[in-house]
């Protein structure tokens, strides 16, 4: 078979009980695979964005990469399960399968917030997802793709990620009217008991059924 035609399977989640953020990608790179590593291609800018908004130094060592997110609530994954795919495209994706999503927000019961990761990944996630998991209310949020196919500069990534990681709850907001709103909400006791109901509320028994694979 040639590679063109090999099915392509993705990895598991980097997540823990407690998170309340969920980033998602579209399909990991070939290099990515390869390694079996998350934004593993060099030029990519995940790492390097994701450790700079935390105020967190960023190391080589891909486990200390790992524990970074899990140290702020951050659950890493990607929409499709497996498929065929020419290169690293994410315009060649082909005979989709996307992962299993019910059983893991019943299981991770905090998220309250899905973060994109480039528009391929949030077009899968609403074709595909979205109406199977209509039993949860969760935040969407469109952030420019981290990959370098995606020629924007590192500035207005950082800018834009900023702007999504203050939505999300993940850093404090740094300043303008949207902002100081958003802030005082964060702040209003009613808002944060409504918050624990929501991260506490029961979820509903999920049925493991067979993936139907899907044509894009």
């Amino acid at each position: 078979m040639s590679p063109d035609n090999e099915r392509l399977r993705a990895f598991s989640p980097i997540e823990a009980p407690d998170a309340r953020v969920l980033i998602l990608g579209s399909m990991p790179s070939r290099e990515s695979l390869e390694r079996q590593r998350y934004y593993a291609h060099p030029r990519n800018q995940f790492w390097m964005l994701i450790c700079r908004l935390l105020n967190e130094p960023c190391p080589e060592d891909y486990l200390a990469r790992r524990r970074i997110l899990l140290a702020h609530g951050i659950a890493l994954w990607d929409v499709v399960d497996s498929c065929k795919r020419e290169g690293s495209a994410d315009s060649a994706i082909r005979e989709v399968v996307v992962n299993e999503f019910g059983p893991f927000f019943a299981v991770h019961p905090c998220i309250h917030t899905i973060i994109f990761n480039g528009e391929k990944a949030y077009q899968l996630y609403e074709k595909y997802v979205l109406n199977s998991v209509t039993w949860i209310e969760l935040s969407l949020i469109r952030l420019p793709s981290t990959s370098p196919a995606y020629a924007v500069s590192f500035e207005d990534k950082l800018k834009a990620w900023q702007l999504g990681f203050e939505k999300a709850g993940l850093i404090l907001y740094k300043g303008g009217e949207e902002s100081e709103r958003y802030f005082n909400r964060l702040n209003n006791k009613q808002f944060a008991l409504e918050l624990l109901h929501v991260c506490y509320r029961p979820r509903p028994q999920v049925e493991n059924r067979p993936r139907p694979q899907l044509n894009t």
